[in-house]
């Protein structure tokens, strides 16, 4: 059995406002949320482990929530983890930001990542 964690980071840019289409962006890995297969470590060492590769920000600053959890295959389970933090230029270290507002972007990731980023946004995204 494979455990996959998943972690949905949403930078918001405070200069618009809540429902500005502009305001919230997501850091993807290509066209796949960033995520980790545990092996030998916890859950929050995987977290950091993520935080470190892709973000300047520190895993213990985050406030990281478990916000899903689902069978991915008959042996791959899936945990996700979103965290939400102010936008300030240059807060990744790698992977793609892509805006929740733009439809031809976010289709690119799965209706389950777009479903579980509109509960924990200030704003509804279509898959």
């Amino acid at each position: 059995m494979k455990i996959k964690v998943t972690l949905l980071p949403v930078a918001f840019n405070e200069k618009f406002n809540f429902l500005d289409k502009k305001r919230n962006v997501l850091l993807v890995d290509g066209d796949a949320p960033l995520h980790r297969y545990i092996y030998s470590e916890s859950i929050d060492d995987c977290l950091a482990k993520l935080c470190e590769d892709y973000l300047k920000y520190s895993c213990h600053w985050l406030d990281i929530h478990l916000v899903g959890f689902r069978r991915v295959s008959a042996e791959e389970f899936e945990a996700v983890y979103f965290c939400q933090f102010p936008f300030i230029e240059g807060f990744d270290k790698a992977g793609d930001k892509i805006s929740l507002s733009l439809n031809e972007e976010i289709s690119e990731i799965e209706d389950y990542y777009v479903t579980i980023v509109s509960t924990h946004t200030s704003r509804r995204f279509i898959p």
